[in-house]
């Protein structure tokens, strides 16, 4: 079968968001526009709380991870809300984890029942 290569080479102009043709996106522009281009995990469990509701001003999707530490024993419970809706929920016995992607623009809360977070990290 043939196929063309690719190169590192910029061999059309990236048109601005929102036109309809057929124009070839630079290296450049993918990775400032495509999730995870320039992106890094960080650790921000230290500005994190339950129940505060936070805002991805970023300019773009963001994934949250979260480990819950079942510290105080006995059942548990979790709701992540996304623009004020529900994304999921879960319980148990034993801590567990969250794992959402954010969009950009959004507003994001995690609430907690009878367990607390070990560690809130953001991909941004």
């Amino acid at each position: 079968a043939g196929g063309g290569s690719i190169s590192s080479t910029t061999t059309a102009t990236t048109q601005p968001v929102g036109t309809n043709n057929s124009t070839i996106a630079t290296t450049a522009f993918v990775i400032a526009n495509a999730f995870g281009g320039g992106q890094t995990w960080q650790l921000v469990t230290s500005s994190r709380s339950p129940g505060v509701a936070y805002t991805n001003s970023t300019g773009r999707a963001i994934s949250v991870a979260i480990a819950l530490a079942d510290y105080f024993g006995g059942t548990f419970a979790w709701e992540f809300y996304i623009n004020s809706v529900l994304i999921n929920g879960s319980g148990g016995d034993f801590g567990g984890q969250v794992f959402m992607i954010v969009p950009a623009g959004s507003i994001y809360q995690l609430n907690l029942g009878n367990v607390a977070i070990g560690e809130w990290a953001e991909y941004r």
